[in-house]
């Protein structure tokens, strides 16, 4: 199983030549823009692992853009105790952030790093994995906040992180910080990432569907070894695709010239609204004319399907929906 510096620099390699061109603002846009589509998921109950996977791949090439080592910057702040109470679990809440017994904080980095190196001499393998692990077994209590309370805290704390990591990057943008503090607010980053996956995935190995995700290249532009992507050409995750609609909007005058008279009407209503959708760019209109057709497409009769030309276009409409249907949140 390759290890976090492995995947960091087959995503190094595979989209190395496309990032060295962005600044690092587009790509912490891109950060956060994915963990927002995340945390909406997340309520609308519909999470992926291909959610999780996306902001972590942003998150490690923002690292790499800084030439930071994501395993290096992991392991050293969370050397399987929390970095406050250095303990295992966390017994944060109740020492206010500090050690069970009084130690002064150079005594506690101390700790820390002697924790640090006993990982490094062990020869462990620091997959994803391992570090979800890490996460899971010194923050038991964020599980057990989610499950009661729902997600709401574990996500202030996450946004609170890539707030941090923005700041981080001001201040070496400034000249008045050095690059540590971007690699530590990238570490407080992952490990909140990490502790959604545990509590969303527990049976699934992030490791094995981060390799499955990359496994024939770029999932946007499908090149195998060296990204073709042009800036802000990632797949719609949260708005409606237009250009998709117009497809739609073509499909429906396509089926409008084939149904039977009854049921001409409402098609071309639904034309008149993804066409008004167009025109405006719309979305709230949008989303309304993506439902409508889709309840539309379901309550069509069999046997008007039986007539193959129209079923042809009835099945390209329906695989048309299904993308905006999944970004909508009804399927």
């Amino acid at each position: 199983m390759p290890d976090m510096k492995s995947f960091q620099k087959s995503l190094k390699d595979l989209y190395g030549s496309v990032n060295k061109n962005l600044t690092p603002e587009y790509i912490y846009g891109y950060l956060t823009r994915t963990a927002g589509y995340l945390f909406r998921n997340i309520v609308r109950n519909i999470t992926r692992e291909e959610d999780l996977i996306k902001p972590i791949s942003w998150l490690v090439a923002f690292a790499s853009k800084y030439d930071i080592d994501i395993q290096e910057s992991f392991i050293s702040r969370y050397p399987e105790a929390c970095p406050y109470c250095i303990e295992k679990p966390c017994v944060c809440f109740k020492t206010d952030k500090q050690p069970l017994v009084h130690k002064y904080a150079h005594q506690k980095e101390k700790e820390l790093s002697e924790k640090y190196l006993r990982i490094l001499n062990s020869k462990t393998l620091i997959t994803f994995d391992y570090a979800t692990s890490i996460i899971a077994t010194v923050y038991p209590n964020n599980e057990i906040i989610w499950r009661y309370a729902g997600p709401w805290y574990h996500f202030a704390k996450l946004q609170e992180e890539i707030a941090e990591l923005h700041e981080a990057m001001s201040g070496v943008f400034k000249g008045e910080k050095d690059k540590r503090a971007i690699a530590g607010e990238i570490t407080d980053v992952l490990a909140w990432l990490l502790g959604i996956w545990h509590i969303k995935f527990q049976t699934i190995s992030f490791d094995e569907e981060f390799k499955s995700y990359y496994r024939t290249g770029c999932p946007v532009c499908k090149e195998e070894k060296v990204c073709t992507c042009q800036p802000y050409s990632s797949r719609s995750s949260g708005l409606v695709d237009f250009k998709i609609l117009s497809k739609i909007k073509q499909g429906l005058e396509d089926l409008h010239t084939q149904i039977p008279k009854d049921y001409k009407k409402d098609v071309k209503e639904l034309i008149e609204s993804v066409s008004l959708a167009i025109e405006k760019q719309n979305q709230p209109l949008a989303e309304a004319s993506v439902k409508e057709i889709s309840t539309k497409l379901q309550t069509i009769p069999p046997a008007i399907t039986g007539i193959n030309s129209t079923l042809n276009i009835i099945n390209n409409l329906r695989n048309l929906m299904e993308p905006l249907m999944r970004i909508l949140g009804y399927s």
